[in-house]
């Protein structure tokens, strides 16, 4: 089931990581710029109740299932964030999306019955947890994917095309203090796997926490970015060449500069204490 509207792959030199990794992961509300059933979208990848997909390129998609999930479940942001985001999609205004909010996590409830399931990001890295109410059942939690085979490899990482999920962390809180389970991946079947744990507390909620590492996308399938730069306001400042869909806003360079790279012509973020802003580079 494909999530975003067309969109393009943008692939940024080495030397551009390290500024746009000063920006932190979060989580933006679909507002209605992306097609459902996301409901929320974070860097390369949109999340619906009982699924999420990751964009690994042009047409390269891998969709995760959580096998069995409620798809109604309810699912929320949750420590809402001081920054927003605006889409002008095409010249109709009525297409814009502007203050979209962002949260630093998203909350889905009930995914299994007690189990509820949590994104976040950390080092921009994006992780999630099961959270295992007192007495439901891990056993139940299975993951089906679409568009990769799961492997294993020797640490115990599950493997999916360019997608890694690393060993998961599983933990208590008891008094306290955070202890460690024992446990690891199993797969289960071609597409599915599911986590193997250990004897552990049943009175207490139990935590399991994989770390996702993918390579993300920043829109577009013939597109590359040259330069990305951060101000002393947190504006981020991409530079570089798209074919096509990107934004048609005025931009600061809106003719071609006779470089084999040209500015894009477009503020795709300001960075807020934790947040981004988008918008064209010609508002103030």
């Amino acid at each position: 089931m494909t999530l975003l509207p067309r969109c393009l792959f943008l692939v940024l030199l080495p030397a551009c990581w390290a500024d746009f990794a000063r920006i932190p992961l979060h989580f933006e509300a679909n507002r209605g710029q992306f097609r459902k059933p996301a409901r929320f979208v974070a860097d390369g990848v949109l999340l619906a109740a009982a699924e999420a997909q990751f964009l690994l390129g042009a047409d390269r998609i891998v969709l995760m299932r959580v096998d069995g999930g409620n798809p109604a479940a309810a699912m929320d942001g949750i420590d809402k964030l001081p920054g927003e985001s605006n889409y002008f999609l095409g010249g109709d205004p009525q297409h814009w999306r502007t203050h979209v909010p962002h949260f630093a996590r998203v909350r889905v409830e009930k995914v299994y019955p007690g189990i509820d399931l949590i994104y976040y990001g950390k080092d921009r890295q994006l992780e999630f947890d099961f959270v295992v109410a007192p007495g439901a059942d891990p056993r139940v939690i299975r993951l089906a994917f679409d568009g990769a085979t799961p492997r294993l490899d020797d640490a115990g990482d599950l493997l999916l095309d360019t997608i890694r999920l690393q060993k998961p962390y599983i933990y208590q809180e008891i008094d306290g203090v955070r202890r460690t389970v024992e446990g690891r991946f199993r797969i289960d079947s071609e597409n599915r796997a599911g986590f193997a744990v250990s004897p552990y507390d049943v009175s207490r909620p139990l935590i399991i926490d994989p770390v996702l590492s993918y390579s993300t996308l920043l829109t577009s399938s013939s597109s590359v970015g040259d330069g990305i730069a951060i101000d002393a306001a947190g504006n981020t400042y991409l530079t570089g060449n798209a074919n096509s869909g990107f934004l048609t806003v005025s931009g600061l360079q809106p003719a071609f500069g006779a470089a084999l790279f040209d500015v894009s012509g477009r503020q795709r973020h300001r960075e807020r204490r934790g947040a981004h802003h988008t918008r064209p580079a010609n508002r103030r």
